[in-house]
């Protein structure tokens, strides 16, 4: 990680849309299924056994890396300019070519530039410094706020000022 007076570090990765939001240290279970991420998954776990050796691109910058980035992205197709960072945690492939993989957030990222959107988004980025924080007040906050938000989350329904 680059020091205030170098700047904010900046990095290209693959980023996989999705209408989530994921926190640095969370752990989320993901299933591939669509052909190109299926093709991106196996080259970001490059060199592991267990995965379709034919879907991997070997001369992909992002072979092997295990790392690719996560924005939200809402109903209209619009992409949140902040993400996370993801890297691949453990993967069970299935007979139909279908991946579970579970990944945890590493660190959250603001979008700079798309450097390509076919066949996945490809974005540079700029890693966000995080606030070191680490008071029993805030986590005794965000373990309240979890509390509150998860039977929300549950609810069958969208809320009418559009926040969900």
């Amino acid at each position: 990680r680059a020091s205030a007076a170098e700047g904010p570090v900046r990095k290209t990765l693959p980023i996989f849309p999705l209408s989530v939001v994921v926190h640095p240290h969370a752990i989320i279970p993901l299933m591939i299924f669509e052909a190109r991420y299926r093709v991106l998954f196996n080259t970001l776990l490059a060199g592991t056994e267990g995965i379709e050796d034919g879907l991997v691109q070997t001369e992909s910058p992002f072979a092997g890396a295990k790392r690719f980035g996560m924005c939200f992205v809402d109903d209209r197709k619009r992409l949140c300019a902040i993400g996370t960072t993801l890297e691949v945690q453990d993967f069970d492939m299935q007979p139909d070519g279908r991946m579970y993989v579970t990944n945890k957030g590493i660190e959250r990222f603001r979008v700079v530039d798309v450097i390509s959107e076919k066949p996945v988004l490809i974005c540079e980025v700029e890693v966000l410094e995080e606030d070191e924080d680490n008071s029993e007040k805030v986590w005794s906050s965000a373990s309240m706020f979890c509390t509150m938000a998860y039977p929300c989350a549950r609810l069958p329904h969208k809320w009418p000022f559009g926040c969900c």
